[in-house]
Parts: C-alpha cells; sequence; structure tokens
C-alpha cells in the first residue's frame, strides 16, 4: 500500500503486481495494454532514443528533473582502500595499466562474446600491452572467469562473485579500461568514469548502450537487434566479431583516455 509507484518496466505483469499490492498511484507509460492498472498515465516518447532518457522523461510527469542523463557514483574512499588492497594482494601495483572484462551476461547467452574470443583477447592484451587483465562478473560467471584465467599465472585475475555491487564499481574505477558485453558492470563502469568497449550482438546500443568515454564493437546484421536471449541460428552478429577488431578498439580507446587525461 505504497502512495506511489513508478513503473520503469513496460511490461503488463510490472503493472499487474503495482495493482494487485494496493499501490494507491501508479505512474507508467501507457503500453502493452496496461492502461487500465495505471491511474497516472504518461504517453510513451515518439521514436527510439535511450532507455535512461525515457526513464527521466516518465519521471518528469512527477515535476521539473534536474539529473544528468549520464549516471555517476560516488566511490567512498573506504572502498578505493578495500580495491587497492585486493588487487595489491593479487600482485597488481597502484601504477600498473589494469584492464578489466566483464564476459558474461545475465541476461542470456545470446548477448555474450564467445568464450574463445575472450580468451583470444587476452592473449593479446598480455602479449601487446603486458598489461595485467582483471575478469569479473557474478557468481555464475565464475567457471567461465577460471577458464580464461588458465595458463597465465598473476597475469589474468578472477574476480568473480567475489564483490558486492559497490566493490565492483571500485576495482572498475581501478581499471583504465572494461570490456564488457552489453550488461550491468559495462554500465557501472561509465557510472565511475571508466572507458568501455562495449561488444554488442543481439541489442540496441542505442537505447542500452554505455553513456561515457565508451567504443561499440558490432557486427551489424540484417538480423540484429533482435533482443532474444539465445540466438535461435548461427549467432553470426557475435561471432564474426574478431578479435584483432576488438582489440584495435582497445587501443584506440586507451589512446583517447590518456589525451584527455594529458588536457
Amino acid at each position: 500500500r505504497y502512495d506511489l509507484g513508478v513503473l520503469f518496466p513496460n511490461s503488463l505483469e510490472s503493472a499487474l503486481w503495482f495493482f494487485l499490492s494496493g499501490v494507491r498511484r501508479r505512474l507508467g507509460y501507457a503500453t502493452c495494454g496496461r492502461g487500465l492498472l495505471l491511474n497516472w498515465r504518461v504517453r510513451p516518447p515518439v521514436g527510439g532514443g535511450h532507455q535512461v532518457h525515457r526513464y527521466l522523461d516518465l519521471v518528469k510527469a512527477l515535476g521539473p528533473v534536474h539529473a544528468a542523463p549520464r549516471p555517476s557514483i560516488s566511490i567512498p574512499e573506504r572502498l578505493r582502500g578495500w580495491a587497492r588492497d585486493a588487487l595489491q594482494k593479487k600482485g597488481i601495483a597502484e601504477g600498473d595499466l589494469l584492464l578489466g572484462v566483464n564476459p558474461g551476461s545475465t541476461y542470456g547467452p545470446a548477448k555474450c562474446w564467445p568464450r574463445e574470443k575472450f580468451a583470444g583477447l587476452i592473449r593479446l592484451v598480455r602479449t601487446r600491452l603486458r598489461a595485467p587483465v582483471i575478469i569479473v562478473g557474478g557468481e555464475r560467471e565464475r567457471a567461465l572467469a577460471d577458464s580464461l584465467c588458465r595458463g597465465y599465472g598473476g597475469g589474468v585475475i578472477n574476480m568473480a562473485g567475489e564483490t558486492t555491487v559497490m566493490q565492483l564499481a571500485a576495482l572498475m574505477e581501478r581499471c583504465a579500461l572494461l570490456v564488457s558485453n552489453d550488461t550491468g558492470p559495462m554500465h557501472l563502469a561509465c557510472a565511475v568514469g571508466t572507458a568501455v568497449v562495449a561488444i554488442i550482438g543481439p541489442t540496441d546500443p542505442g537505447a542500452t548502450g554505455p553513456l561515457g568515454t565508451h567504443l561499440i564493437v558490432r557486427n551489424a546484421v540484417e538480423c540484429s537487434p533482435c533482443f532474444k536471449r539465445k540466438c535461435p541460428t548461427d549467432h553470426r552478429c557475435m561471432n564474426e566479431i574478431s578479435v584483432e577488431v576488438a582489440y584495435r578498439a582497445i587501443e584506440q580507446l586507451l589512446n583517447k583516455s590518456q589525451i584527455q587525461k594529458v588536457k
């Protein structure tokens, strides 16, 4: 029996939960046939656009919004200290160039660049840049991360499933760059100011892509974006993205980030 509920998801199910739980004022876009479940209906914006702007437009129904469209997270000093200590225990010094890799996705396998491609990219980073790599993700990505760490000794570190969200944000802040599928840690990295190479296949980068310093690596095939959790065919949108193309994006973005820091 909340006084107000703001529905960011466009699903019928989310509106039904608000209705059944007795939320008195239910604000949301009148889409997906759920208008009768809302008593504060907002006409959805015409055309596409990033979801951040769609969400801000929805909240504007409550009054003026004074929020930057780019998400931002401030890391407390105690968490910066935690990240520094955790990395030092893994053999990564404070001044080392550190790259992050996020190889998983909770949405489904269609969002994921193949494991062997990530393995090849890590190999190039280690041989050409001589930079340590930290692999991040949830507990479900632990086995995947373990497989990517094999054969590197201390140069590739597995931190998947070992952090809270804010600890992960602190680790992302420490990274010079994150290579990621289109998923949560990608947005977290942008929110702490870390550059992102986003490998995107079945989703729309214009709607859910990173907001910040980034490069999108994408194979724009005719069936993308399909928004499916599992590819029903050959997964060409991800399988045809080469390791070399992703590595060149890393080099380009690292050079751009260094120039910005000098300025």
